[in-house]
């Protein structure tokens, strides 16, 4: 346990709001270390980069503008919880049957298919020669069984997830240094940057979406961030650490501890206290510290980096390839230019890139899920939770097994079903917070109009996206 969740402990008593921790110390980045690990994805390593060496490296203004909206999002997702600790998907089906039954669709029919394990294994087959669904099917099982071992969930999941992404971001890092150094080509990639190159074409390719650009597009924008139901994440993890009113409730054990009761403190509610005030408007500017700094920080140096190195790789000109077969060909080129160590460094980070993924996003969907099955159909979260975890793991497994497609279409099957997801999560924030939240913790009316306005974009994207798919 740390410091920080001593501290909530110690701190919670009745309807009072814990005081939060001091920004400086390292632990109140736990919930977003988790989040921002499993947000580094497909869109940082598998789409922008496809985009920036077909169109342009301005077009990564899109990816940026998407991140600042997300954290947005996150922020008010976060609000809900920190006021009462308990997740989002949670409150919304308490509010509406129909709306939970909603989430609930959107936290397991998107991530059904398994397309972040099975580019781990393909791009881990491709540089080892060992068998793809064989390397996809041990992931799989490794992140459900890292989810159900430990006695608590969250502090091994932050523990690793925190580990990870720093490997991750410090890899990056390193070939990024090294790259530059040797090719160059950075003076360029801020020349087309600056000047917004590939922007115009990213608006024909959405205008005339006739080829499978629009879909790298739509994949890209998507998973700009963490994407999908994975935005309620923050939320709930930020509950399970503790933090805010979370302090208030039990949590989530392995299934070690599968008898034991995770149950929620139902009747909690903020009180309007003079000292929760203050305590409300540190926790809320703590939040939005916290999240920007690794959240927004931590991807948009991501999708930046990770993207100059392919640009500089390739010297700005198309790959000829996308997908996993681009990361391939990113291997070969590095090990045939630098040396082994570089491939198997890229190796590495890309592999740690996808397993992070796939361990996070089992995680968030499956607690998600939970919560909502037990609000809707009664039952133990604790136990929801783990027949979810395990009910994912197999179905990926079997599709796996069966399903032909290569991981780029499995990502892009989740990324069209998760822009109507986001449609209608966004104004279940809105409508929630208004309708739960004491006056004086709610949103201000301009954030409130972001919030709105990304969630008519999701909407219109889902709509234009069936239409070019019917057409």
């Amino acid at each position: 346990m740390t410091d920080f969740d001593k501290d909530q402990s110690s701190a919670a008593q009745g309807g009072e709001l814990p005081p939060p921790p001091s920004l400086r110390g390292v632990g109140v980045f736990g919930a977003t270390a988790i989040f921002t690990a499993l947000a580094i994805g497909a869109g940082e390593l598998m789409f922008w980069p496809s985009l920036v060496l077909t169109a342009g490296a301005g077009i990564l203004w899109i990816a940026l503008i998407i991140v600042l909206v997300q954290w947005v999002i996150n922020i008010e997702v976060a609000r809900f919880s920190l006021a009462t600790g308990l997740a989002m998907g949670e409150g919304a089906a308490r509010a509406s049957k129909t709306i939970g039954i909603l989430l609930l669709l959107g936290a397991i029919v998107p991530w059904i298919w398994p397309g972040w394990v099975r580019s781990g294994g393909q791009l881990l087959a491709g540089l080892t020669g060992f068998s793809e669904k064989s390397i996809s099917l041990v992931s799989l099982a490794t992140c459900a069984l890292l989810l159900s071992l430990p006695a608590l969930v969250y502090p091994i999941a932050e523990k690793l997830q925190s580990i990870m992404l720093a490997m991750i971001l410090v890899g990056v890092a390193v070939l990024f240094g090294y790259v530059a150094a040797v090719d160059g080509g950075f003076s360029t990639f801020l020349s087309e940057f600056a000047t917004l190159k590939g922007v115009s074409q990213a608006a024909d390719t959405f205008a005339h979406s006739s080829s499978s650009g629009y879909y790298a597009l739509l994949g890209g924008v998507v998973f700009a961030g963490a994407g999908g139901i994975l935005n309620l994440g923050y939320g709930l993890l930020l509950a399970e650490k503790g933090a805010g009113m979370g302090a208030h409730q039990a949590r989530l054990r392995g299934l070690t501890r599968f008898s034991s009761q995770t149950s929620l403190r139902t009747d909690l509610r903020m009180e309007e206290t003079s000292s929760n005030r203050d305590r409300w408007h540190r926790w809320i500017k703590l939040a939005r510290s916290e999240h920007f700094i690794l959240f927004f920080g931590g991807n948009c140096a991501s999708i930046i980096f990770i993207s100059m190195i392919f640009y500089m790789l390739y010297a700005g000109s198309p790959a000829g390839a996308d997908g996993i077969t681009l990361l391939v060909n990113t291997f070969d080129l590095l090990n045939a230019r630098y040396g082994t160590w570089s491939g198997i460094l890229f190796g590495v980070v890309g592999f740690l890139v996808f397993f992070t993924s796939a361990l996070g996003i089992l995680h968030v969907t499956s607690r998600i899920a939970a919560g909502i099955a037990a609000t809707l159909f009664g039952g133990i979260t604790n136990r929801w939770f783990h027949v979810f975890v395990w009910g994912q793991a197999l179905t990926g497994a079997t599709l796996i097994l069966v399903d032909p497609r290569q991981p780029f279409w499995l990502l892009v099957t989740s990324a069209v079903l998760n822009t109507l997801v986001m449609a209608i999560y966004a104004f279940a924030i809105l409508w929630l917070n208004r309708r739960v939240l004491p006056e004086f913790a709610r949103a201000p009316r301009w954030i409130e109009l972001v919030v709105a306005t990304a969630g008519l974009g999701f909407g219109l994207l889902f709509l234009w996206t069936i239409g070019v798919i019917m057409s």
